[in-house]
């Protein structure tokens, strides 16, 4: 597995299409097909749901006995906006965004499921008035003064986030599972061992977690299932 295919990976899922990733990366459609083909072969098994307006990627990943799903840790989500709302600058219920305008991904995301039901628990109705799958897209409009959007803090971590407003939701507090994900069937070498400790300890520190919590998981457990957790 190269770096090059979870980069690629990475944008047909972000954009949902093979078509306008191969565009973005500047690269031939047919090659960016067989790159993606390549590492679901080394895989084994599919990483997209493919129909006539494109390919999605699955909600549920654990579905496939080929993979091994280890939950690294938690993050909670955020109302991100040009200004923030209400009185409370740190925090907002999530009651009390029925109003704002969302920017938000189409619904085969994570985050946007996840929010929906919580809002349709409370009996709130989501403004949403943009459907944007690209992080880059959803921050620029943010940035000038589109709507809000909601993901957790490290989503916009770098240049995306700059000048903007963050606002924990609350009442209740939503989290999502962060996974590592790994073939189940392919034989560990050193190399891919110490690929795979790296990528968790990035993980961690991302998500400010102790690197100690990485020993109280030894034992992966594939039917465990990436899911949100609220707290009230």
């Amino acid at each position: 597995m190269e770096i090059k295919q979870l980069r690629y990976f990475v944008k047909v899922a972000e954009l949902n299409s093979v078509g306008k990733a191969s565009d973005f990366l500047n690269i031939a459609q047919p090659t960016l097909s067989r790159t993606i083909r390549a590492l679901e072969y080394e895989l084994k098994t599919d990483l997209f749901s493919r129909d006539g307006r494109g390919v999605q990627f699955p909600l549920n990943p654990q579905a496939s006995p080929n993979l091994v799903i280890e939950p690294v840790g938690a993050e909670v989500l955020y109302l991100i906006g040009a200004e923030p709302i209400g009185d409370n600058s740190e925090q907002v219920d999530l009651s009390n965004i029925g109003s704002v305008p969302l920017i938000m991904p189409h619904t085969m995301h994570t985050i946007r499921p996840l929010l929906e039901y919580e809002a349709a628990r409370l009996g709130v109705m989501l403004n949403i008035a943009f459907e944007v799958d690209s992080v880059r897209s959803i921050s620029e409009l943010v940035q000038n003064g589109r709507g809000h959007t909601v993901m957790p803090v490290n989503s916009m971590r770098g240049p995306e986030g700059r000048g903007l407003h963050w606002q924990k939701i609350v009442k209740p507090e939503i989290e999502v599972t962060i996974c590592l994900i790994q073939p189940a069937r392919r034989p560990q070498t050193a190399l891919s061992l110490e690929a795979a400790a790296l990528a968790k300890a990035t993980l961690l520190e991302l998500l400010g977690l102790p690197a100690h919590q990485e020993k109280q998981n030894k034992q992966p457990n594939p039917s465990i299932k990436p899911a949100a957790r609220r707290r009230q």
